[in-house]
């Protein structure tokens, strides 16, 4: 497992199987802020010779890790504060 005690945050992998031609998936826990949640990731692995490539990316929903919150709840996206507006 690769975990950085700071940021409390890594991946443990507990299987890696195929789903198609250069195509595998990955499944394991992924760790941020010291919350574990379970994530599937997808990636592409390339042979050349004695060289190989992967490429693959996941995106987590930041709320779930407690992170992109403002006193407990989530974050609209917007940093501005919101004010009045007369119509």
């Amino acid at each position: 497992m690769r975990y950085c005690a700071i940021s409390r945050r890594g991946v443990q992998t507990t299987s890696i199987h195929a789903t198609g031609r250069d195509m595998f998936a990955v499944d394991g826990t992924l760790t941020l802020r010291g919350i574990g949640k379970p994530v599937t990731r997808p990636f592409t692995l390339a042979i050349d010779g004695n060289a190989a490539h992967m490429a693959g990316r996941v995106q987590p929903i930041r709320t779930d890790f407690g992170a992109g919150q403002v006193a407990g709840r989530p974050v609209n996206g917007s940093h501005r504060k919101s004010g009045s507006t007369s119509t």
